[in-house]
């Protein structure tokens, strides 16, 4: 799901609005929670909410769970029902977990070499462009990024061989 993407500055708006304590900002940790969830607004959120339950406390257990994404469980797992609501498609979907295992922006040719990996997924383009605006975002002509609130589910939505075969590549 598209939203809009925070700079660090917003981030900052964001957490002192839920409360972030002066040390918790001044330690960097909100341009590395932007960092992380690529500045989408949902998990941004999702994060600060969680963070401020928890007293700002930030230590290394915290890092891996920012890392993991379990700050954002509500998120991904509305996300995941809006999913399976409007891309029925197995193979569809197996693509954009694929496709979110890339880090940053992509073109057409990493589209057709992720594809290409065991199991072949079939018209990639074709299943690629029922994704566009609600899970893939077009940046410029030749660019798209998948949406960070699908990246953690390839961790749980894949095959751990699918995943290594599409690092590899």
């Amino acid at each position: 799901v598209l939203s809009p993407v925070f700079s660090d500055k917003e981030a900052l708006e964001l957490f002192d609005a839920h409360g972030a304590t002066a040390t918790f900002k001044a330690t960097g940790n909100i341009q590395l929670i932007n960092l992380f969830t690529q500045g989408n607004a949902s998990l941004l959120a999702a994060y600060a909410r969680s963070l401020s339950a928890r007293g700002w406390a930030m230590d290394i257990s915290e890092m891996k769970s920012l890392q993991e994404h379990r700050h954002a469980t509500e998120v991904i797992d509305a996300a995941v029902r809006r999913l399976l609501q409007t891309v029925s498609d197995d193979a569809t979907r197996e693509l954009l977990y694929r496709l979110s295992l890339i880090v940053g922006q992509f073109k057409n040719g990493e589209i057709e070499i992720t594809a290409n990996v065991p199991p072949v997924i079939n018209r990639p383009r074709e299943k690629l462009s029922s994704l566009v605006g609600l899970w893939v975002e077009q940046r410029g002509d030749a660019y798209l990024a998948v949406s960070p609130i699908v990246k953690p589910l390839s961790r749980t939505e894949l095959a751990p061989t699918v995943r290594k075969k599409v690092f590899e590549c």
